[in-house]
């Protein structure tokens, strides 16, 4: 028998529909179609008889759309094809829709949750209507012992209270939390994007605090901040100007953790990409049906034309930039030939501030 790659991450859209109109939402096209569940039980297949470990990373446009009896056929076909295989299962929802039916379903399948909220004010421009029945379901959630993670869309929303949002995550609501910042995909006509170097301020700002806060929960995490700490202490050197840092086994953001042949984006029609954020029909990789194995698609012309485009931006950047081995170019959806990540620049200020406080703080220097 073959023996078993490690690991695959598989980013599963299962529907088209979403019940929110997110204003900086990077699906361009909402639409009425569903995974089928043959497909389903073709994509489980091939997954747990060629990968050690896989990841179901289940999300949208909304997940919980496409109904509770898909996702408890998905738990059957796991069962079915696994052979001794490690199976974990997140579902990345705007919890609006997750009710004592899903709380269950959760509970019995263990099925990690994570949901979606922008903090006071900013949830109700960015997603309205949503955000009384969003706490309502977390507290049905955290009353049954699942405590959900929640990730927050930096935008011009909310970029002045970063802090607040903090506060509000982890000491009035015990909830972990990470924040990306929202990116321009597809050139939306919007002022809710941010420039650089006002998210560089921002996440100083927020760090600035999270460090030197005396009260901070001890059981509720804000993930952005402690992703940065740990990128820092991995620093072991300077050689030639350059940082030289430990690998990133324990590095959770994948935004700076070279990610290509590590993720798999599943569209609910079977067509394949190298993730998510990789929605073109330049990097459409075919469709699942049209493969044997799953790590065939990262032998296709596409997916290496993807790399080459990348390799360009890292060896520029690995010459250059003394911050490479920690961002390792960003991430490479933003990253495509001589194109820089366009928030490069925040990165680098960002991880000049942490370093000083690690330096001064921790070091003594």
């Amino acid at each position: 028998m073959k023996a078993k790659l490690p690991q695959i991450n598989l980013l599963m859209s299962v529907t088209g529909k979403c019940n929110l109109a997110c204003s900086y939402c990077y699906v361009n096209k909402k639409s009425d179609v569903n995974m089928p569940e043959n497909l389903l039980e073709n994509i489980t297949k091939k997954a747990l008889n060629e990968f050690k470990k896989v990841i179901f990373i289940w999300h949208g446009t909304e997940p919980t759309m496409r109904g509770i009896d898909f996702f408890k056929s998905a738990v059957e076909f796991q069962k079915k094809y696994s052979f001794n295989n490690e199976i974990e299962n997140q579902i990345q929802t705007n919890l609006t829709l997750f009710d004592k039916n899903w709380i269950k379903f959760a509970k019995d399948s263990g099925f990690m949750v994570n949901f979606s909220y922008d903090g006071k004010n900013a949830n109700e421009l960015t997603r309205p209507g949503s955000t009384k029945q969003i706490f309502n379901n977390l507290s049905l959630l955290q009353a049954e012992g699942i405590f959900p993670s929640c990730n927050v869309v930096i935008s011009q929303t909310n970029i002045n209270n970063l802090i607040d949002i903090n506060n509000e995550l982890t000491k009035e609501h015990n909830v972990s939390f990470y924040m990306n910042p929202a990116y321009n995909y597809h050139n939306k006509k919007t002022s809710i994007f941010i420039p650089a170097e006002k998210y560089a301020e921002a996440v100083n700002n927020m760090f600035n605090y999270w460090f030197n806060d005396q009260n901070a929960s001890n059981t509720a995490q804000n993930k952005l901040c402690q992703s940065l700490l740990t990128s820092i202490l991995r620093i072991k050197g300077v050689e030639n100007g350059k940082y030289v840092a430990q690998p990133a086994s324990s590095y959770n953001k994948c935004t700076f953790n070279h990610c290509y042949g590590k993720f798999l984006g599943v569209l609910e029609n079977g067509l394949v990409y190298p993730c998510d954020n990789f929605i073109s029909e330049k990097s459409c990789l075919g469709h699942v049906s049209s493969v044997e194995n799953l790590s065939d698609f990262f032998r296709k012309d596409e997916f290496n034309n993807l790399i080459r485009s990348y390799h360009k931006t890292n060896e520029e950047c690995m010459q250059i930039c003394k911050w490479y081995q920690l961002c390792n170019s960003g991430c490479p959806s933003h990253t495509r030939g001589k194109r820089k990540d366009p928030l490069c620049r925040a990165y680098q200020k960002i991880f000049s501030n942490v370093k000083s406080i690690v330096d001064n703080k921790i070091f003594g220097k």
